[in-house]
């Protein structure tokens, strides 16, 4: 297949190592300058002088200009360019070594603390920060017999509780693994299954009527891949029901969601005969009986979310230009799978790597896009309606000296948080390591 699979798992290097403690930098935003109106500083009404032309920086709205708050700071809610943006909060930022940390996913708990969740030199970690980015407190999963945990899942229920799920395994062979832990990082339970094939394991999870969702894949005899959705007791972390969805192809998982009575898992589906991947969503009742699923013909699903009454947003990307590339796409479906809208992305090589929806229908979702001609890959946040129609985006950075990724997404009281990882691979020492981002958005 030609299509570049941007969004499986990273790779990790399967070797033992120590666990490594990480540096960490807050980057507090500056020049927060309140956004003018349009009428701030307009002339006379009497006066009947040609308007003059917009000028972004003159802290007048005119023009085409969305916003005009008489600076040149990107992250403040108005970009250089007079665009509306987020107002970014602060970035934090982990600094790996060795091979590094990365994030893979986070969580906001009940009392507005952010959980991040990863992998730190071939070491799953739960690491729980307070609303202001600092650190509260962090567990380590020692690997065991095995040679590297990650932990790629996170969700907290309403009494604090954490859960974080991954795999852990052996050069040729994985398992899926998850974790409990109490608000103040107290073991609670654990869940592992015994080593089996390649890519075993949970890619992500989610809470609703009672019980405990996890999404996976699990490696088949014949080599074909099977998507896995399991209901865990979230007191104990039994599984009360598995469901495999496959065929001939190699499925991997990538999102689940509970929306109303169904759990619906996403993910993308590879065949040897095909050249592009295919979205796959799988939707089941809370029984774990089958409701509905689809494949398209192109593209690859990397989140869902609950949406509406009963509805999913699905992101991702979605088919290929003529030139073969792809682009972001969010698709809202109904409870049978009707489509109700979809987004795409104006930016080629594009792709959304996770969403969340807030009570208002609000949605954020983050995604990673290439640099054209060059190694480099940047990370964005995007704002949208609960119809469809974007109000912002956020771009980490945009340079080709860096390989951004943004990784999971999630709301608080008031804001927005999203987790990642970058590298820089014009870096002369061979297997520079991986460094963890973490940073909030102001949304109201």
């Amino acid at each position: 297949m030609s299509q570049i699979r941007s969004h499986s798992p990273p790779a990790r290097l399967l070797v033992l190592a120590a666990a490594l403690s990480s540096a960490c930098v807050l980057d507090y935003t500056v020049g927060n300058t309140p956004q003018l109106t349009a009428t701030d500083g307009a002339d006379d009404e009497s006066s009947t002088a040609a308007p003059e032309p917009a000028v972004c920086g003159d802290g007048v709205v005119g023009g085409d200009e969305a916003c005009d708050d008489a600076n040149d700071v990107s992250d403040d809610g108005c970009d250089r360019d007079c665009r509306q943006t987020a107002l970014v909060e602060w970035t934090r930022k982990d600094h790996g070594v060795l091979w590094g940390i990365i994030g893979l996913d986070v969580a906001v708990d009940p009392a507005g603390r952010i959980v991040v969740v990863g992998e730190d030199n071939n070491m799953a970690f739960v690491m729980v920060l307070d609303p202001s980015g600092s650190l509260v407190w962090r567990r380590d999963v020692p690997n065991g017999a095995r040679q590297f945990t990650t932990f790629t899942g996170v969700t907290v229920d309403e009494e604090g509780r954490i859960f974080a799920a991954g795999d852990g395994g052996v050069a040729g062979a994985g398992a899926p693994i998850l974790h409990a832990f109490g608000p103040e990082g107290a073991t609670l339970w654990t869940f592992e299954e015994p080593l089996a094939g390649v890519g075993d394991g949970i890619r992500a999870l989610a809470l609703g009527d009672g019980g405990l969702y996890s999404v996976g894949s699990e490696l088949q005899g014949d080599d074909s891949q099977d998507l896995v959705v399991r209901r865990h007791d979230p007191a104990t972390g039994a599984v009360a029901w598995k469901v495999n969805h496959g065929d001939d192809g190699r499925i991997d998982a990538t999102g689940v969601a509970v929306s109303g009575s169904a759990v619906a898992a996403v993910g993308f589906v590879g065949r040897d005969e095909d050249l592009f991947w295919h979205s796959l969503v799988v939707v089941l009742d809370q029984d774990g009986a089958p409701l509905w699923s689809q494949e398209e013909d192109a593209g690859v699903w990397s989140g869902v979310a609950a949406i509406g009454d009963g509805d999913l947003l699905l992101a991702g990307h979605g088919d290929h230009d003529d030139d073969g590339r792809y682009r972001a796409a969010l698709r809202r479906v109904g409870p049978d799978g009707a489509e109700v809208w979809r987004f795409t992305g104006d930016a080629p090589e594009e792709g959304f790597d996770d969403v969340v929806v807030g009570a208002d229908e609000t949605i954020v979702a983050v995604g990673t896009s290439r640099i054209a001609d060059t190694q480099g890959t940047y990370s964005f946040a995007r704002h949208l309606t609960g119809d469809g129609m974007p109000t912002w985006i956020s771009y980490f950075s945009k340079s080709d000296a860096l390989r951004e990724t943004a990784k999971g997404v999630d709301f608080g009281p008031g804001f927005a948080v999203a987790a990642g990882y970058w590298d820089a691979p014009a870096d002369p020492v061979e297997g520079s390591p991986s460094h963890m981002w973490v940073r909030r958005f102001a949304v109201h």
